[in-house]
């Protein structure tokens, strides 16, 4: 009889019955893209038009028309994408406004400003009047998640100051928004897993509304930002830009706010 050879263990994970989460990609985009409006119809008739359609900043001014050429050039390049990182874009939008809408205004950057300043969500604080920080995304597909390079990302971001948006918003004293460049917003970034995403999109586009889903993805969310804040400080306490500094203190009202919500 010939030896037995033991090879090694088996991986019985990929042999598992259970079910993935499941979306319909084109339903799910109608969706969002339908509370993006509403929401984009919204803060318009209350705050002046400031923003498009699809949640996205307006690009308005002097360079208007450079940068319009420049997002058309990339958005050829680039295309139109229809997948789960822009989904992911769009969820995130819905979901913050839904969450923290009542303290923050959470709008998409500029088309402008997501190409060229790598920020897809601008934050202002209602209170203030002022931009508490800027987000990037990053959607995780697996074990390596692309998380470690957007930390990078937005660390480098920092260390030169914070992210620059040619098309950042404030509100005046009339509450209404004014639309001007800014500089030295904190920059942090958001991830969600592929699951949660369409759990997420799921959750919503079928109102159901599920406490349980919310926090868990919010918790997620703000341990998050509360490990990228401590990051922040700690690169920046060498550093002698105080305003940009100041900016990350005051992002802590964001931080307080959905421990809040939690």
């Amino acid at each position: 009889m010939s030896e037995l050879k033991i090879l090694g263990k088996i991986d019985l994970s990929k042999f598992s019955k259970e079910k993935k989460p499941h979306i319909n990609m084109e339903e799910s985009f109608k969706f969002l893209n339908n509370e993006l409006e509403k929401i984009s119809r919204e803060f318009n008739s209350f705050y002046g038009d400031f923003i498009e359609k699809d949640g996205s900043i307006k690009m308005m001014g002097e360079d208007e028309k450079l940068h319009k050429n420049i997002v058309s050039t990339k958005s050829e390049i680039y295309g139109d994408k229809k997948d789960f990182p822009q989904m992911a874009e769009l969820a995130i939008t819905v979901f913050l406004n839904k969450i923290i809408g009542d303290r923050f205004i959470v709008v998409r950057s500029s088309k402008y400003d997501d190409y060229e300043h790598g920020v897809d969500n601008v934050l202002v604080d209602k209170q203030t009047g002022f931009v508490v920080c800027g987000f990037d995304q990053v959607l995780g597909m697996g074990d390596n998640d692309g998380s470690d390079k957007k930390r990078e990302k937005v660390e480098k971001i920092n260390l030169k100051g914070g992210a620059r948006l040619e098309y950042g918003i404030k509100l005046d004293e009339n509450q209404k928004i004014q639309i001007s460049k800014m500089k030295n917003v904190p920059a942090f970034f958001l991830g969600l897993t592929k699951d949660d995403l369409i759990s997420l999109v799921k959750n919503m586009s079928e109102d159901k509304n599920s406490d349980d889903l919310s926090n868990n993805i919010l918790n997620k969310i703000l341990k998050s930002l509360k490990e990228q804040e401590g990051n922040i400080k700690n690169l920046l306490k060498n550093q002698d830009n105080l305003s940009l500094l100041n900016n990350v203190n005051k992002f802590e009202e964001l931080l307080l706010f959905l421990e809040s919500k939690v």
